[in-house]
């Protein structure tokens, strides 16, 4: 699960213990967070992961988040992504790696590298798009944004290591 437009700023500031036992009380078990970013990794009832992002969605309105939105995945999906080399040949010291989860799979989704608004687009999967970013920028390109406006699909972006970060720390939990 990873979780759009919470705790960004002052702008829906929640404590990940209080989110981790709302999911809880809502029926979903074994919810743990990784960082205050909104990465969750949780069993839900449901297989289908638009079903499951609708029902986390709906505990966040009744939180009193507003505005954000989440991107469900199998946890299968996050670790395969999570062993990809997508930026093999782009220097860490000259580029910031992100990878974008989509809501819902990407339409006509182009299949090598293109850039746009200062981002490289690497390619990606059916539901998430590799970008390496310049250091050098004064700011950073908002990648959602990109795809939202491409193609219509609610996005959020992480940097690369804290995916990766993530599925290790999964990992070494069992």
């Amino acid at each position: 699960m990873i979780l759009r437009a919470i705790n960004v700023g002052h702008h829906n500031r929640i404590r990940m213990d209080t989110l981790r036992e709302a999911f809880h009380s809502a029926g979903f078990r074994d919810v743990r967070s990784h960082l205050q970013t909104g990465n969750l990794t949780l069993d839900a009832h449901e297989d289908v992961p638009l079903a499951v992002a609708e029902q986390i969605e709906t505990v966040l309105i009744e939180l009193g988040l507003r505005g954000a939105s989440v991107v469900a995945r199998r946890w299968s999906d996050i670790e395969h992504l999570a062993s990809a080399t997508p930026f093999t040949g782009h220097d860490p010291a000259e580029h910031r790696f992100t990878v974008s989860f989509c809501r819902t799979d990407i339409p006509d989704r182009p299949m090598g590298p293109w850039a746009e608004r200062g981002l490289t687009f690497l390619g990606g999967t059916d539901w998430a798009l590799f970008a390496v970013v310049p250091r050098d920028l004064d700011r950073a390109p908002n990648a959602n944004a990109i795809i939202e406006r491409r193609w219509g699909i609610p996005a959020t972006t992480r940097f690369w290591n804290v995916v990766t970060d993530w599925v290790a720390r999964e990992a070494a939990l069992g």
